[in-house]
């Protein structure tokens, strides 16, 4: 009879890293849009410019109505969608980097959605980024969400973006500063949990 050994304080580590860098994601993305609020003298309602959704089947509700709700809002030339490497994709790369979907030739679309090439290209070049399209086409984290945005936003670019959890605090902080040097206030960070 063979006895198997789980590192189980590894695992929990790993999955610990992943929830601290979506939290850090999130209050620094509500942090800046909160500043954004406080900066207008104006009493009109203030553009959406991030979220946080489940990406489970069990919230289906939860994120129909938060796509539905961005959609009588807001009309996003792009939605960048944050997901966890559930399948820990990023350890099959040479060092810790995001991950996200490489286009070939004159190809623009993921899903039957166009994907933002020109910020993929800049965050690119910014960032530590792997193209791995295998990776994101498995990652339910992304493609759950996917059926809502062409349901509510056919016309919307998109880009996803896998957040290995080796990936460090610094990394996500230059991840955010250049999706927000390099977008528009058309543009909507997802945060997908």
């Amino acid at each position: 009879m063979k006895i198997f050994k789980f590192n189980t304080r590894k695992n929990y580590i790993s999955l610990f890293s992943v929830l601290i860098i979506f939290l850090s994601i999130v209050l620094i993305l509500n942090f800046l849009n909160t500043l954004e609020v406080f900066a207008s003298d104006s009493g009109n309602l203030q553009d959406i410019v991030s979220g946080v959704v489940p990406h489970h089947l069990l919230a289906e509700e939860i994120i129909e109505d938060f796509f539905s709700y961005i959609s009588s809002q807001e009309k996003p030339k792009t939605i960048v969608i944050l997901s966890p490497d559930h399948f820990q994709s990023g350890i099959l790369m040479e060092s810790n980097s995001f991950i996200t979907i490489g286009l070939e030739g004159d190809d623009e679309k993921f899903n039957n959605l166009k994907v933002n090439t020109l910020l993929s290209g800049k965050l690119f070049k910014e960032n530590k980024m792997a193209l791995n399209n295998s990776a994101v086409i498995a990652e339910h984290g992304v493609t759950t969400l996917l059926p809502y945005i062409k349901k509510y936003f056919p016309e919307t670019n998109i880009l996803p973006i896998l957040i290995p959890a080796d990936i460090t605090k610094e990394q996500v902080e230059q991840l955010v500063k250049t999706i927000d040097e390099n977008t528009l206030l058309n543009t909507i960070v997802v945060a997908s949990v």
